[in-house]
């Protein structure tokens, strides 16, 4: 039996053996150092020593973990207007209302309870997002309620209760994407190996830890173009292929 590690880069999937992996800590800012390879993130003390960073990311070819953010927050934005937009539909032409009423069943609501903060700027902002959207969600019935005996009624709700908070919650959104770099750091992981030379890997999530029988592992030989990454074996784990690595290596310093 093998202990192994499941982690995720994008929708890439890989996993590494339990005793290779010192510590596993919250990812954090680190600090460029000049001469470092393009794919060391910069460094961090640990434990009292400073550790350089590898971004997984850069290593397979991928683009920063903040570009999916720069994705998320306006197709959240969007989803709310588009809610708004609904609710007047319904208003005006007696139309069913399909949008989430409930605020734990949308895109944001979701998110909002995936999301764990570890940092105060964005805890504050996050309390006050949460208070809001259960605010903004909460006023669907009411309105849809009152649009039977009253539209006008109704519109006058939407206009001085549900675009307000609209407002707001755009808002909350928009202070979150300006701090995208602490937002990811919410969001990954630091795994630190446990070489010669201590060093962390930023990846983008934990997926699971599990104990595995060696026959279930198709060996293979394949390292990445830069040979930072040595992948011995695939398996598959709730019907998801792992890419199984061996080593990873620290990129040598840059010739400056």
């Amino acid at each position: 039996m093998r202990d192994l590690i499941l982690f995720s880069i994008d929708k890439n999937h890989f996993a590494m053996d339990l005793d290779k992996i010192k510590r596993i800590v919250q990812a954090e800012t680190t600090t460029p150092i000049a001469g470092n390879a393009p794919e060391i993130e910069g460094v961090f003390r640990f434990e009292e020593k400073v550790l350089k960073v590898l971004s997984f990311r850069k290593m397979i070819g991928l683009p920063p973990y903040e570009k999916q953010i720069d994705q998320l927050f306006p197709s959240l934005k969007e989803g709310h207007i588009e809610w708004v937009e609904a609710l007047i539909d319904t208003v005006d032409n007696d139309v069913a209302f399909t949008k989430a009423i409930s605020p734990y069943e949308c895109a944001l609501g979701k998110w909002i309870s995936s999301f764990n903060a570890y940092d105060d700027t964005i805890s504050k902002i996050m309390e006050k997002l949460f208070t809001a959207h259960v605010n903004f969600h909460g006023q669907a019935n009411k309105i849809i309620y009152e649009a039977h005996e009253c539209k006008e009624c109704a519109h006058d709700m939407i206009a001085t209760d549900v675009q307000p908070l609209k407002e707001e919650l755009i808002g909350y959104l928009d202070q979150l994407h300006k701090n995208k770099k602490l937002i990811a750091n919410s969001l990954q992981k630091f795994l630190i190996l446990d070489a010669e030379e201590p060093f962390a890997v930023c990846i983008d999530e934990i997926d699971d830890i599990i104990a595995i029988e060696d026959e279930r592992i198709q060996t293979t030989d394949m390292e990445d173009d830069q040979s930072f990454v040595t992948i011995d074996g695939i398996f598959e784990h709730e019907d998801t292929l792992i890419n199984l690595i061996s080593s990873i290596i620290l990129p040598k310093t840059r010739r400056v």
